[in-house]
């Protein structure tokens, strides 16, 4: 028979945060952070980790205009220390409308896992990245009539990424950019709507070729009413996502798909209440990722507590 492959992790996290008021529109936000992991498997030794890192966040607030920009440092005991900075602001045009945009610097090291897992590739460097956006947006998430337009970008170096059998490896230059749409109303006291769409073109600059497993297109809505019948929620979701490729030279195409949700709750007291919900309920065949199978139709239910 095959032998057992076993894995065992551990990680502890700690962080501190606070916050000064400088002035009467200037804040400083501060903190630091930390993450100790050990990782081992059937076949390797046991294998440590240790990121510590502490950053600072000025902001300013006054009228219209919010501003804050800060920086990080992190220090890692295989990859060395690295600093990241970012910064982020708004404007109120009136009339509910805000343009807003944002800059920033990303470190990611690799995860034992990713060193020595499954798949595992030790010869892996750290991720780093660039990343900003710019939008406008009319009125809040929990307003009556909520939209919002972004355009982004990022350029990564050093991606790290993953692809059966071979496993974890880095991609030298990718860039990602594209557009969100967001909208949402509160057409009545008792029901409301939503929906996103996303834009994507993620891309390795070495080659041309689109990123595996990041489709294009991807949509998503939901509907939410609450009936006059004991008070009894209905609710719908529909996520619709484009083709994609499977493998970074775009010779596996991944279908795109269509997933319906269907939900209810309905209280039973004041502290009780009876949900259930139904997922892909046409019963859609597709695969996130060659090879592997999705659930199918599936029913779930239960009962909240609530105090």
């Amino acid at each position: 028979s095959a032998p057992n492959f076993e894995t065992s992790g551990r990680s502890v996290h700690a962080d501190l945060k606070g916050r000064a008021d400088l002035a009467d529109n200037v804040t400083l936000d501060f903190g630091a952070d930390g993450d100790w992991s050990r990782f081992s498997t059937t076949y390797d030794p046991r294998q440590t980790a240790r990121i510590v890192g502490a950053h600072a966040l000025l902001g300013y607030h006054a009228g219209r205009l919010n501003l804050t920009a800060g920086a990080r440092i992190d220090d890692h005991d295989r990859f060395g220390s690295h600093w990241t900075f970012g910064a982020n602001g708004s404007f109120d045009l009136g009339g509910d409308l805000r343009l807003r945009a944002s800059f920033g610097e990303g470190f990611k090291a690799p995860t034992l896992y990713q060193l020595y897992g499954y798949g595992g590739n030790v010869l892996l460097k750290p991720e780093t990245s660039t990343a900003f956006d710019a939008g406008i947006e009319h009125g809040n998430r929990n307003a009556g009539l909520h939209f919002a337009a972004t355009l982004f970008r990022r350029d990564s170096t050093n991606l790290i990424d993953y692809v059966w059998p071979s496993g974890y490896f880095n991609i030298g230059r990718t860039r990602a950019q594209g557009f969100e749409l967001e909208g949402a109303a509160q057409v009545s006291e008792h029901f409301s709507v939503r929906a996103a769409y996303t834009f994507l073109d993620a891309t390795n600059r070495a080659t041309g070729k689109q990123l595996a497993r990041r489709p294009r297109h991807a949509l998503s809505a939901s509907a939410d009413w609450t009936t006059p019948l004991a008070g009894l929620a209905l609710g719908a979701d529909l996520r619709l996502v484009g083709d994609s490729f499977d493998d970074a030279g775009n010779f596996t195409r991944l279908d795109g798909h269509a997933l319906l949700t269907l939900r209810a709750a309905v209280p039973l007291g004041e502290h009780l209440e009876l949900y259930g919900r139904v997922e892909n309920v046409t019963d859609a065949q597709y695969q996130t990722v060659a090879g592997y199978g999705s659930y199918g139709r599936s029913a779930y239910g239960g009962i909240r507590v609530k105090w």
